[in-house]
């Protein structure tokens, strides 16, 4: 009987600790999952993009954790090598490459991602911010 009632409270004790770890790593993907989007670019370096012009665009999939788009001009893929709540880590991107008649956008836009290395989600915005801390990306959620 003594014996019965350890292996119960031994059964309980791990049940206990699978569901706080659960919980725990729910807790980081929800916070991911965040990002988990498709977003259009609406300024480079606080200017905006002139609707006028081809809207570069990212989509964010933290479960294959990549990323992919268009920069206004060429399709762009690549990996994020780390993602925190607040840190963002972009791979190398690969690139197709197209000339466009207006490059300006896309090579901001190309410079701007490249330097990206922390974000804020606002609710249906995003933003990117470089090293320094000085927001580089602004981005609004499209689907």
């Amino acid at each position: 009987m003594k014996s019965l009632k350890i292996s119960a409270a031994l059964v309980l004790l791990i049940a206990l600790g699978t569901s706080c770890t659960s919980t725990k790593t729910a807790k980081t993907q929800n916070i991911k999952m965040v990002l988990h989007d498709i977003w259009a670019a609406t300024h480079i370096n606080e200017e905006p993009i002139p609707t006028t012009e081809n809207v570069p665009n990212l989509e964010i999939n933290v479960t294959e954790m990549k990323v992919f788009g268009t920069d206004g001009c060429n399709n762009y893929t690549g990996g994020i090598k780390n993602l925190t709540s607040e840190n963002i880590a972009l791979g190398p991107l690969a690139s197709t490459r197209k000339m466009c008649f207006n490059m300006d956008i896309p090579n901001k836009y190309n410079k701007a991602l490249n330097k990206a290395v922390s974000y804020k989600r606002d609710n249906l915005n995003l933003y990117f911010y470089d090293s320094n801390r000085n927001k580089i990306l602004s981005f609004k959620k499209v689907d």
